[in-house]
């Protein structure tokens, strides 16, 4: 990654999304591949994301939300959906990130991201079950 380029949210890459409050006591944690980021052109620096949620059961994973960028920067955005009271974390998806994040070991995930951090479209769509 370019140190001295802000995080784009590409189409057709995944990264890691972190959602406080979760849905318990604890934050959320998924990965999420963008379909669709389209930035509005607005003082509230909104952005319109289309996203498939892994997290979620098939059949209810595509989300298009509303919402806005807090922070950017080389290896992060911090987003809020202001009518939710949510805010999120976006990172690059790495194995670092899956096994942090989602509690698994590295066996289980490594062939999830390649060393070059590129993910593997259709494994991830397995392993999300």
């Amino acid at each position: 990654m370019d140190e001295d380029r802000l995080l784009t949210l590409q189409s057709g890459n995944w990264y890691g999304w972190t959602m406080t409050p979760g849905y318990g006591d604890e934050p959320y944690h998924s990965p999420i591949r963008i379909d669709k980021s389209t930035a509005l052109r607005t003082e509230r620096g909104l952005i319109d994301l289309s996203f498939l949620n892994l997290g979620y059961a098939a059949g209810v994973r595509n989300f298009q939300i509303q919402m806005r960028v807090i922070a950017r920067t080389n290896s992060f955005l911090v987003l809020r959906e202001d009518d939710l009271d949510r805010t999120m974390l976006v990172e690059p998806l790495t194995r670092g990130w899956l096994v942090y994040r989602l509690e698994r070991s590295l066996s289980d995930v490594e062939h999830l991201v390649d060393e070059t951090g590129r993910a593997d479209d259709a494994a991830l769509i397995r392993f999300g079950g």
